[in-house]
């Protein structure tokens, strides 16, 4: 059940992990490959894990439903992501596309309205000259809201998008190859997370 307003994420739980992973990319992975199965998991480290675990009045022992991201890039297999992909260099000179499903991007909190459990994906789209890409680098470093033109940030359960140059995809930290075309999508309540 996607998270709603006012209403408590997550439940207590005594539940433990059927399996707890060192990685982002191994729990997307897993994760994808069972979507019909009620996964329940751990997570040593990551933006996933920043972005449940780093509210400080989180209780412990709580079970969490999470969404699962997919990007396909240029008409080639699905690669699942739960943190975030990026196509191009995040913030970086010319134009880039990052896809949020938690809060942050390798540590850096861009996805300031992200929830892994809303149904949607974030998507920050930018074309940014090099003085102005510096400038939003170090605004995002400090957790500081990016207004700037040429940054679009919008929400939805699926984009898609294309580019004149091939551009190279990481997704939740792994880089997985160039493209120039892609589509993202979400699966909504795919897997659940212990804390």
């Amino acid at each position: 059940m996607v998270i709603e307003r006012n209403r408590t994420w997550g439940v207590p739980t005594q539940q433990q992990p059927s399996i707890v992973f060192e990685s982002e990319s191994e729990l997307a992975a897993a994760v994808f490959v069972s979507l019909e199965q009620d996964l329940v998991v751990g997570l040593y480290a990551g933006d996933l894990l920043d972005t449940v675990a780093g509210h400080p009045n989180r209780p412990a022992n709580w079970l969490y439903p999470m969404d699962l991201a997919v990007i396909v890039l240029d008409h080639g297999d699905p690669v699942p992501f739960v943190s975030y992909a990026t196509v191009g260099r995040p913030l970086g000179k010319g134009p880039a596309w990052t896809y949020l499903n938690a809060t942050n991007v390798a540590g850096v909190p861009l996805g300031v309205k992200a929830h892994p459990n809303d149904g949607k994906i974030d998507q920050i789209s930018s074309s940014l000259g090099r003085r102005q890409s510096r400038l939003a680098k170090q605004r995002a470093s400090l957790g500081s809201y990016l207004p700037h033109p040429d940054i679009d940030y919008t929400q939805g359960e699926s984009f898609q998008g294309s580019s004149t140059k091939k551009k190279l995809v990481v997704c939740d930290g792994q880089e997985i190859t160039k493209a120039k075309h892609w589509k993202v999508s979400v699966v909504r309540d795919a897997f659940r997370l212990v804390i």
